[in-house]
């Protein structure tokens, strides 16, 4: 039984001695002057059955009971201060007068002498809400840590006492007026499945335990991404039952989608041929049924292409004027997104749009990953975030402006690996303490997706500093040092260390050595080939491969040498925690297991990448002794054999880390089923949970696997070989190719990035005949010969006269491989149609000018490629694709696509 589920009973107990001792009149026996307090205290407070202060009261009263260890049956909670006999007394004062004084959310706490032996602290507040949060300011005092929805740390105290020297009657107000959690539901978390899912078993119970958690640790806002499988019907209905319960709390509920963006089956206002307008407005209407306070809408058409900038505003008016109009009460906010490549039509940032739109629209001012505002940030095409704070500088005072970081962003980066990241919180603490208070931010809304791995930390805290800013990472994790029973000061001073590790790691010295420990997915892969970078890859195994030996050197130096010494860093901290909890509760084991595994594993990710570049190294001397005229086949022997033994340490290391990340998996708090099998029931693109790779450590295997392909390129001996031999050759790749059907930079810098080394070579010239050869073949390592198995294709072309030459074949394959040198398909260029500027010195041809492919691809083709990457649906990629090509949106795609390509050359010098 989970923590929680073990208090349910007596807290369900005590709202119902709430209510009862509410619809007591004053001649019932709880008002009776001679009734005793069996449990030394009693709450005072006059409270709604649906209000969030009722819901505070039952849970500051099971505090007291759990901490002290007494019967919970006994009654603590009184409408009245009169009939009140215990000792120690909360008094519950709600006066809308002081709305002035303290706000629709604060609170004053007194240590006050009640008269009659009865002392302890009243709780002034204007609101309900307001009270409600005096009180848990008062649990937290009483060491009570509602850490996650599903786990509460509750202190054993017998002599407990409530906490009046803490109090002197200072008024309490939070330092953001939203704070709160936007669950990204386009990833399979949990929470894409209650909330999306009305049909689910126990899912709307999940929810209403997660309002509840929000409120225990004074947040007022949910948020959530809407996907386009939902059925709207049985749907709205169930969310909003939702929202009314949420306002019931206090808390705002509020909803994520789109115009028009197509990543990862998001719903979209903006989805058939009629006119845009229309569909914003009725889509609109259609969600305000869920009973919002509000609609963030993204930007894009995905998060690296865009619409006009004037489509762009357009839709923010008509989105803008439909809720003014019909739901004022719905405020809408724009996302402001990262993507420093992706420019307005002057050239500014295209997410900085919504500067240009009327200031009643708010803006979610967003970050990624564990990056703040100032620091370096080498992701989604940027070297930092500092255009967030021009932003935020140039908008503070014109719009509600809300800052809108992560906690996590999946997908193999973090908390799906897992890597235990402690300067995602020092990075928050950061941006709240240091940068914001220079704006007028009056929302924190962060962005989250999933909470096993010690990842509940960094959302926990955020509870703690978004109310007062003035909480450190570092206060924090002091603050919750109880939590870890007598280990609690060693769990501090190995993350407090971790942290300032990571900050000099990852953002005083080199920043870019964390793609190294990060996972990656064939979509990054494919985006470095394509220049499209929302996170990189690691180092590819075949660039360290053709450094030339400086550049080597300088690597060796600096970043292999720098893995080492961080692997000897973080192993010291941590062999400084204990290996075994110390008479601790099951609670705290728990608690201590997952910090040390999640540290552990960390470690382990460190040596994984040394034993693979080693194994890199011992292969680069092979590469460089088939450089001589006849290379000595005992040093290929050596390197090939110390390279295997590096491969089979890096195995050896996935095998034992896949071990113990299954083992965690009893530790999880969530059903394994939604977390970490295989899950086709969700509404994501991704169909399973988000810990499922976890479980199988894909992102250890996978890297041993590109590096066991790896070497058995380089030391395979190759059978690479030309048909027929050309009579000169020249060669073209990716950075001297462009596509100029269709015109677009987008399309352009994917396509082209598909293209592999080609040798163009040139046989048989007879300008008498005016007939001319050219033999094409694709050369993915590079070596001036055909791929084995991948055979020069002759195209037989015809001289014009005047230096030019074409001809044509039926179809010409391109072999398409991410930067890891895996297969992800082929794109076939049908009617294919090749051009060339010749340079004739003499009787023959001795130089290249420019040269082009044209023809037609297959849709199905190009659409089968881009599927290949996880996360893009077949509808999303169509979509794209017409944009691409101006293909109306109701219209089918193409069979065939026009394609054409212009080469520049180089002499080739095998």
């Amino acid at each position: 039984m989970d923590i929680s589920m073990k208090f349910l009973i007596p807290a369900m107990t005590f709202a119902w001695l709430a209510l009862s001792s509410l619809a007591c009149d004053d001649g019932a026996q709880e008002h009776h002057p001679s009734r005793i307090a069996p449990l030394g205290f009693e709450l005072v407070v006059d409270a709604s059955q649906a209000s969030a202060l009722s819901v505070a009261a039952s849970d500051l009263v099971q505090a007291w009971v759990t901490i002290k260890g007494l019967d919970p049956s006994d009654e603590a909670i009184r409408t009245s201060l009169e009939y009140a006999v215990a000792p120690e007394l909360v008094v519950v004062k709600v006066e809308p007068d002081a709305l002035g004084e303290l706000g629709e959310q604060g609170f004053s706490i007194s240590a006050l002498d009640f008269g009659r032996g009865r002392a302890g602290l009243e709780v002034r507040a204007a609101t309900d809400t307001g009270a409600a949060y005096g009180l848990y300011d008062i649990a937290a005092e009483l060491g009570v840590r509602y850490f996650h929805p599903k786990d509460t740390f509750f202190p054993s105290n017998p002599a407990l006492t409530l906490p009046t020297t803490h109090y002197d009657g200072t008024a309490q107000k939070p330092n953001f007026a939203l704070r709160g959690f936007h669950h990204h539901t386009q990833h399979p978390i949990p929470m894409s499945d209650f909330l999306l899912r009305p049909e689910g078993d126990g899912f709307r119970d999940e929810v209403s335990r997660e309002l509840r958690w929000l409120l225990r640790n004074r947040q007022n806002a949910l948020s959530f991404q809407l996907l386009k499988g939902v059925d709207m019907a049985t749907w709205l209905p169930y969310i909003a039952s939702i929202s009314e319960e949420a306002r019931g709390l206090g808390i705002q509920l509020g909803v994520v989608t789109s115009f028009a963006d197509q990543q990862q089956n998001n719903y979209k206002l903006i989805d058939d041929e009629r006119p845009e307008d229309e569909q914003i407005r009725e889509r609109l209407e259609l969600l305000t049924q869920g009973g919002f306070s509000f609609i963030t809408l993204q930007l894009g058409t995905s998060e690296f292409t865009k619409p006009t900038d004037l489509q762009a505003l357009q839709w923010i008016e008509t989105a803008s004027a439909t809720l003014a109009d019909h739901h004022p009460d719905v405020e809408l906010n724009i996302w402001i997104h990262t993507t420093c490549s992706l420019k307005a039509d002057d050239g500014s940032y295209y997410y900085h749009l919504p500067q240009r739109s009327n200031s009643s629209v708010g803006a979610w001012v967003h970050t990624v990953m564990f990056h703040n505002l100032e620091d370096p940030a080498p992701v989604y095409d940027c070297d930092n975030f500092v255009q967030q704070q021009d932003f935020l500088r140039e908008e503070s005072g014109r719009r509600a402006l809300s800052y809108f970081p992560e906690t996590a962003w999946w997908l193999g980066f973090d908390n799906n690996l897992p890597l235990s990241l402690p300067i995602t919180g020092t990075s928050r603490a950061h941006d709240i303490q240091d940068l914001l208070p220079d704006y007028d931010v009056s929302g924190h809304i962060t962005f989250t997706t999933g909470r096993e791995w010690n990842y509940w930390q960094y959302d926990h805290y955020l509870t703690r500093a978004t109310w007062d800013r003035s909480i450190s990472w570092e206060d924090y994790l002091q603050w919750i040092e109880p939590m870890y029973g007598v280990d609690g000061d060693s769990v501090y001073t190995l993350l407090q260390g971790w942290t300032e590790q990571q900050v000099k790691d990852f953002f005083k010295e080199a920043p870019l050595i964390y793609f190294t420990l990060a996972g990656e997915l064939p979509q990054d892969e494919v985006g470095e080939r394509a220049g499209i970078l929302a996170r990189r890859p690691k180092r590819s195994y075949r660039s360290v491969l053709e450094m030339d030996d400086t550049t080597f050197a300088a690597w060796q130096t600096d970043e292999l040498q720098r893995l080492r010494d961080m692997r000897a860093t973080y192993a010291a901290l941590l062999d400084q925690f204990p290996a075994t909890a110390a008479g601790a509760s099951s609670q705290s084991t728990g608690l201590m297991k997952e910090v040390r595994v999640v540290s552990q594993v960390y470690v382990r990710r460190l040596e994984q990448a040394i034993e693979l570049y080693e194994a890199v190294v011992e292969a680069r001397t092979w590469a460089v002794e088939q450089q001589n005229p006849t290379p000595d086949l005992a040093v290929r022997e050596r390197a090939q054999v110390a390279a295997n033994l590096h491969l089979e340490a890096a195995r050896a290391i996935s095998a034992a880390v896949e071990v113990e990340l299954r083992d965690m998996e009893a530790n999880y708090r969530y059903p394994v089923e939604l977390l970490a099998r295989m899950k086709p029931e969700s509404l994501t693109s991704y169909p399973y949970g988000y810990l499922e790779q976890t479980s199988t450590a894909y992102f250890w295997h996978r890297r041993d696997d590109q590096l066991e392909s790896f070497l058995a390129r380089v030391f395979d001996e190759s059978n690479d070989t030309w048909l027929s031999e050309p009579d000169l050759l020249f060669y073209t790749n990716a950075s001297s190719t462009r596509l100029t059907a269709p015109d677009d930079p987008v399309a352009g810098s994917v396509i082209v990035s598909f293209v592999p080394q080609l040798l163009f070579g040139l046989l048989d010239y007879d300008a008498a005949a005016g007939t001319m050869s050219l033999l094409v073949a694709q050369d993915f390592n590079e070596n001036f010969l055909p791929d084995e198995g991948l055979s020069e294709i002759r195209v037989d072309g015809a001289l014009d006269g005047l230096g030019g030459w074409s001809g044509d074949v039926g179809v010409f394959s391109l072999t398409v491989r991410d930067t890891s040198e895996v297969l992800l398909g082929t794109l076939d260029v049908q009617n294919a149609h090749f051009t060339l500027e010749l340079v004739v010195d003499g009787a023959l041809p001795s130089d290249l000018g420019k040269g082009t492919l044209s023809g037609q691809v297959p849709s199905a083709g190009l659409l089968a490629i881009i599927l290949a990457v996880p996360g893009i649906d077949v509808e999303g990629a169509t979509n794209l694709l017409k944009q691409i090509y101006e293909v109306p949106v109701e219209d089918p795609l193409p069979e065939l696509l026009e394609v054409a390509f212009l080469f520049s050359f180089k002499r080739a010098e095998p």
